[in-house]
């Protein structure tokens, strides 16, 4: 990617005519602890709740147009992309094979005549404290037991659809996961610890159909997957890491 291009939800900044005019800070995502006083000991106690908040990102950007009608057009398209009641995914120049997850929480248009029809902005994202790599690559129509390696730090968070029809255990690293009742797929989110299938435009809730009260995870370094003969296995492994 060129410098101060990036991607918002599918769309190149170029199409918006929409540059980031720096590199901005990016704060570390602070780790959840509760920190609890108990009478009669010095300081506090750590409890720690395995996940991180979210963090921000500050982009100071411009807008340009080759006329007053342009500009004001680009204007318009850049507060549509970034209008969204929920994360969709950015991708900036300077981590261009990771995708964070993001909202907008406010645009801000500034600038007089002597930037023509260049118009400055900022506004802040809202991030999700993990970034995913784009070359998590998904593979399909598995039929036979799977080894995977995971080249990040932490474990990732997979989806998973199984195909086929009755009763699958799925074994990760050793760790069985049941379904029962499979009607010719179901697909298994694990980041959003959610069971579903589609049909067409229409998602139907499955978690009556998982057995197993933990979801599926691939660790760091080389991880193992098998299933029971007779179904089929799509996997996308969503590699991740810190922002």
């Amino acid at each position: 990617m060129q410098n101060g291009t990036f991607v918002i939800n599918g769309t190149h900044s170029s199409e918006l005519k929409s540059f980031i005019q720096n590199r901005p800070e990016l704060t570390v995502p602070r780790r959840k602890i509760d920190y609890k006083d108990i009478g009669g000991r010095s300081g506090s106690i750590p409890f720690d709740e395995e996940a991180y908040e979210n963090t921000s990102l500050p982009l100071v950007l411009y807008t340009s147009g080759s006329s007053k009608g342009e500009a004001e057009y680009n204007r318009m398209m850049v507060q549509h992309v970034f209008d969204s009641g929920t994360y969709i995914p950015f991708t900036p120049y300077f981590d261009s094979r990771k995708i964070y997850m993001v909202t907008a929480e406010g645009i801000t248009f500034s600038g007089n005549r002597s930037f023509g029809h260049n118009q400055p902005y900022t506004m802040t994202l809202n991030v999700k404290p993990y970034k995913f790599l784009i070359d998590s690559i998904k593979r399909e129509g598995l039929s036979s037991p799977l080894t995977i390696t995971n080249p990040m730090f932490v474990p990732s968070k997979p989806l998973i659809t199984l195909h086929g029809a009755g009763d699958c255990t799925l074994v990760v690293n050793g760790e069985s996961f049941v379904f029962k009742g499979i009607t010719g797929s179901i697909i298994i989110d694990s980041e959003n610890e959610f069971c579903y299938s589609e049909n067409g435009l229409l998602i139907e809730n499955e978690n009556d159909k998982m057995f197993t009260l933990d979801y599926p995870e691939l660790v760091k370094g080389v991880n193992t997957l098998s299933w029971t003969t007779g179904f089929t296995l799509d996997i996308e492994p969503k590699w991740r890491t810190l922002i």
